[in-house]
């Protein structure tokens, strides 16, 4: 979701359920310390230790809050500019595993630190204490103190006066246009796709990617253009050796290798050797952590007539696993290596 909606969404916040009164927490106050469940993305962050001007940002936010993905690409552009004078740090009261899914999407999207809450008590000490009922709300500290709270669209304009940066207007304003302007490129884009117009779609994603040459999206909206719907294996090849060769994101990088593998619409056109180096990285990227990523590993393995390879990795992923659905892939999956590695032999 991009900013079209961002005047709408300034006024919208979605509401929590309000727990019993707390200390109140005002502007001023010693800021309350983190209770955390879980650091799901960065390292660990005290904005009650952190020193000198330095500045925290904890955000409070949900995976299924409207608002909340609108605030997000702004979020990154304030991490991104002001790098270590400013730690942003997302709250959320969701699993770890929900956030986790979430980011398999957004990660790339979310450049700064996520983390989940421990029993709702962050949740209470900042959110509740000062009185805030709905979502996304953020809450600046420096020193140990809280030096201002509201929507986190609201923090770009007051972040010129709590850091002293005189730059960061103009920043501001060359991101809000470079914003504009991808959004029109990728609005010509979707709607060209729809249109079945794949030159102009073609031309429209080149914009895209000509403001970001590693906006992992496009590259791989391009790519199923060029390999399945102009059949150019060539061109097609080279977008898709860009996307392994730029992104850094495991969890992209396994669900398009599953596609590419398994979904019929590829099934004439299928990169078999595309699709194990896009498997290979991911698996390399979440430290072969990830079963179902091991899960497509294997199958891009057995899919290029590595079968013994194919059957060691998928045993020792069906052997780490819980889950009831990746467990059936995977029994399924190791009778059909197993009967191809007998058949062989």
């Amino acid at each position: 979701m991009r900013c079209s909606w961002m005047a709408a969404w300034l006024a919208a916040v979605v509401p929590l359920p309000m727990a019993a009164a707390v200390a109140p927490l005002k502007v001023g106050d010693a800021a309350p310390p983190l209770s955390v469940a879980e650091w799901v993305k960065g390292k660990p962050v005290d904005p009650v230790k952190t020193a000198g001007d330095a500045l925290v940002v904890v955000e409070f936010w949900a995976t299924w809050c409207g608002p909340c993905r609108t605030s997000i690409p702004h979020l990154s552009n304030i991490q991104t500019y002001f790098k270590d004078r400013v730690t942003i740090v997302g709250i959320t009261a969701e699993p770890a595993e929900v956030v986790r899914q979430f980011l398999r999407n957004w990660d790339r999207r979310m450049q700064y630190t996520v983390a989940c809450d421990r029993d709702g008590r962050t949740t209470e000490a900042y959110m509740e204490a000062a009185g805030v009922e709905g979502i996304p709300h953020a809450f600046a500290v420096r020193g140990g103190k809280l030096v201002w709270h509201g929507h986190p669209l609201e923090l770009d304009e007051q972040l010129e006066t709590l850091t002293g940066d005189k730059g960061w207007k103009s920043e501001r304003e060359r991101l809000a246009e470079r914003e504009k302007s991808r959004d029109r490129s990728a609005r010509k884009a979707s709607e060209a796709i729809e249109a079945e117009k794949w030159d102009a779609a073609l031309a429209a994603l080149d914009e895209l990617l000509g403001q970001d040459a590693e906006d992992f999206d496009a590259l791989m909206q391009k790519y199923f253009i060029l390999a399945v719907k102009k059949r150019d294996a060539k061109a097609a090849a080279a977008v898709g050796k860009l996307a392994v060769e730029t992104c850094d994101d495991g969890n992209l990088l396994g669900d398009v290798a599953y596609s590419i593998l398994i979904e019929e619409e590829f099934r004439p056109v299928r990169d078999r050797k595309l699709a194990l180096a896009m498997a290979e990285k991911a698996a390399s990227l979440t430290a072969s952590r990830d079963v179902a990523i091991l899960s497509t590993l294997a199958r891009a393995k057995y899919d290029n007539g590595m079968i013994e390879d194919a059957i060691k990795i998928a045993e020792s992923a069906l052997l780490r696993t819980s889950d009831v659905d990746l467990q059936q892939e995977l029994e399924e999956s190791l009778k059909l290596y197993r009967t191809a590695a007998a058949t062989k032999k």
